[in-house]
């Protein structure tokens, strides 16, 4: 759970470079922590990747809807990591992720 780890984030921002987050088990709040370490610390472009960190995850678990929520929440690109198995859930219609 790097998105805690805020001497790491400190020092991945530093590099200038963009960074990939991934926001598995952290809440809103730990998300917006770490992308005010990332901001203040001078990282490249921010993106986030909602995950389940359950191997593997349900399909009933995915909730896709957070897409949308750390979208709005953080104004910054969101994608998915996947950790379902077979192809259901990746090839969900994308207009769930925008509810």
């Amino acid at each position: 759970m790097d998105v805690n780890h805020l001497p790491l984030l400190e020092h991945v921002a530093r590099t200038g470079k963009p960074v990939l987050l991934s926001t598995g088990m952290a809440t809103l709040g730990e998300v917006e922590r770490a992308l005010g370490v990332l901001r203040s610390a001078g990282a490249g472009p921010v993106a986030l990747l909602h995950c389940v960190s359950i191997y593997p995850a349900p399909d009933d678990s995915i909730n896709l809807r957070t897409i949308h929520t750390w979208r709005q929440a953080f104004d910054v690109p969101v994608g998915y990591s996947d950790h379902t198995l077979g192809t259901a859930v990746p090839l969900a219609p994308s207009r769930w992720a925008r509810v």
